[in-house]
C-alpha cells in the first residue's frame, strides 16, 4: 500500500514537471511572438510555485496543489491562444465585445506617469469597475516599462494565471470534508470541467470576481478569527471596484461565517454594525451608479430583448412565458447553461471552434454537477439538515438565492461564482456514493441530456 503511494506520487511529480516544461516553451515562445514583460510574468509563476511548496506543509497535499495549478494553467493558455488568434486575425476578439473595452482602458491608463498615477486616475476618474481598470492598467504600463506599449496577450495570460489559482483554493476548501485524493480529483473536475474555465481565455473581470469569492469561501469553512475577518473586511472595496452590486454578497458571507460558528457577542456587535453601515454605503454608491448610468443600463436592456425576440430557440419561449413561471424557468435554465453548445455556424474559423467546443464541454461538465445535485437529493438532505453543517446549508440556500436575484440579467458569467457553494456538498455527498449508484446518475445525467437535446429540437423546429 506504502510503495503504491509512492508509486503514485512519483508518477503527479513527473506530470507536473511535464506541464511545467510545457508552461515555459509558452511563455518564452510567447515572449518573442508578443512582448519580454511575459518573462515577468514566468517569474511570477515560479513565485507561485515556491509558494504553494512552502505553504503546504504536508508533502502530497504540496503536489495536488502543483498538479492542479500547473494542469489548470496549460488548459488557461489554451484557451488564451485561441482568443488571441482570433483577434490577431479579425482585430476584434471572436466573443465578449468588453474585452477590447477593457483593453483600451488598460492602454489609457498605462500611459501614466508612474503605477501610483495609474492607480490614482483608475480610483479618481471611473464611477464603476476601477479596480478593474486599475489593475489592468498598472500590467499595461509594467509592460509599456519593458517593451515600449500595450499588449492584448498579457493581459489574457494575467487572466489565465487567475484562473488556476481558482480550483487550488477550492481543493483546500474540499479536503477539510474528503480524502486527499477526492478533494484533487474534485479541484481539477471544477477547474476544467465546469464554467470557470471557459472564461479563463478572455479579458473579463468574471475570473477576478470568482477568485475572490473562492478565496473568502477558503476563509469561511474555517474557524473563526479575527485575521479572516479583517480579511473579508478588505474585500469589500476590491469586489467592488469589479462589480458593485456583488458586495452584497459578501455581506451575505461574513453574515454566515460569523453567525455560524462560535465567536464573542463583542465581535458579533461590531461586525453588526460594519454590515449595516457598508450596506447603507453600498447600496447609496449602487444607487448613484445607476442613476449616472442609466441611459447605458436601458439601452443594455433592450439590446438584450431585442436579442431574445429576434432569435428562435430557447430564450424566447423562456421569455414569453406567465411571469413566475418565466423567472423559474429563467434561473433553471441559467443553472443548466442549455443548450449546451451556444451558437453553432458554419463559417467559424478553427480557433473559434475550439472555443466553441469547449465552452460546451464545460456546460455539460456543470450539468453533471447539477444533476448529482438532484439525483442525490435525499442523501444531499440528509447532509444538510445536520447540526454539524449548518454552515454547508447556509451556503447552498446562499446560491440559490443569488442565482434567483439574477434572473433580469441571467448568464453564466454572472452567477458561476457561487458554483462552489453548490459543489462542495455535492462532493461531500458524492464521495460516499457506492459505485452502483454512480453509474446509475452518470446514466441519468446522459439520459436527461438526450432528452432536453429532443425537446429543444421539437420547440425549434416543430412549434
Amino acid at each position: 500500500m506504502t510503495e503504491s503511494i509512492r508509486t503514485g506520487s512519483r508518477r503527479q511529480q513527473l506530470l507536473n514537471m511535464s506541464f511545467f516544461c510545457v508552461l515555459t516553451a509558452c511563455y518564452f515562445t510567447c515572449t518573442f511572438l508578443s512582448s519580454p514583460v511575459l518573462i515577468l510574468y514566468f517569474i511570477g509563476v515560479i513565485a507561485t510555485i515556491g509558494l504553494l511548496s512552502y505553504a503546504n506543509k504536508k508533502a502530497q497535499e504540496r503536489i495536488d496543489s502543483l498538479t492542479i495549478f500547473l494542469v489548470t494553467l496549460t488548459a488557461g493558455l489554451l484557451l488564451v491562444f485561441a482568443n488571441y488568434v482570433g483577434y490577431v486575425r479579425n482585430g476584434v476578439p471572436f466573443l465578449y465585445p468588453d474585452q477590447m473595452h477593457f483593453y483600451e482602458q488598460a492602454q489609457i491608463l498605462a500611459s501614466q506617469s508612474s503605477i501610483l498615477s495609474c492607480v490614482l486616475y483608475a480610483s479618481q476618474n471611473y464611477i464603476e469597475y476601477n479596480f478593474i481598470y486599475g489593475l489592468n492598467g498598472v500590467l499595461g504600463y509594467i509592460d509599456k516599462l519593458v517593451s515600449g506599449g500595450v499588449h492584448f496577450l498579457p493581459l489574457l495570460f494575467s487572466v489565465a494565471y487567475l484562473t488556476a489559482l481558482i480550483p487550488v483554493f477550492f481543493y483546500h476548501t474540499l479536503k477539510l470534508y474528503v480524502p486527499n485524493k477526492t478533494a484533487l480529483i474534485g479541484s481539477l473536475y471544477f477547474g476544467l470541467a465546469t464554467p470557470i474555465m471557459a472564461y479563463s481565455g478572455f479579458l473579463l473581470r468574471d475570473i477576478h470576481l470568482s477568485l475572490l469569492f473562492s478565496i473568502v469561501l477558503f476563509w469561511v469553512v474555517r474557524g473563526i478569527s479575527t485575521p479572516r475577518i479583517l480579511g473579508i473586511l478588505l474585500m469589500f472595496p476590491i469586489v467592488a471596484g469589479l462589480r458593485l452590486a456583488n458586495v452584497f454578497l459578501l455581506m451575505a458571507l461574513l453574515v454566515i461565517y460569523i453567525f455560524s460558528g462560535k465567536t464573542s457577542k463583542a465581535i458579533r456587535f461590531l461586525c453588526i454594525v460594519a454590515i449595516v453601515a457598508g450596506g447603507l454605503f453600498y447600496a447609496s454608491k449602487i444607487s448613484t451608479t445607476l442613476l449616472s448610468t442609466q441611459s447605458r443600463l436601458e439601452h443594455y436592456e433592450d439590446r438584450t430583448v431585442a436579442s431574445v425576440n429576434s432569435t428562435e430557440g430557447v430564450g424566447k419561449k423562456i421569455y414569453s412565458l406567465p411571469p413566475v413561471i418565466k423567472e423559474t424557468a429563467i434561473a433553471l435554465n441559467g443553472l443548466i447553461s442549455f443548450p449546451f453548445w451556444g451558437k453553432i455556424s458554419s463559417n467559424l474559423d478553427a480557433q473559434e471552434i475550439v472555443m466553441n467546443a469547449y465552452n460546451t464541454i464545460t456546460n455539460i461538465g456543470w450539468f453533471f454537477i447539477f444533476t448529482g445535485l438532484l439525483y442525490f437529493i435525499k442523501p444531499l438532505t440528509s447532509l444538510l439538515r445536520a447540526k454539524k453543517n449548518r454552515l454547508l446549508l447556509y451556503l447552498f440556500i446562499l446560491s440559490l438565492l443569488y442565482v434567483t436575484s439574477n434572473v433580469s440579467n441571467m448568464t453564466t458569467r454572472r452567477i458561476m461564482y457561487v458554483y462552489p457553494f453548490m459543489m462542495l456538498p455535492f462532493m461531500i455527498v458524492y464521495q460516499r456514493q457506492s459505485k452502483e449508484k454512480r453509474k446509475k446518475h452518470v446514466t441519468f445525467t446522459i439520459s436527461l441530456i438526450l432528452l432536453l437535446t429532443l425537446a429543444y429540437a421539437f420547440l425549434l423546429f416543430l412549434i
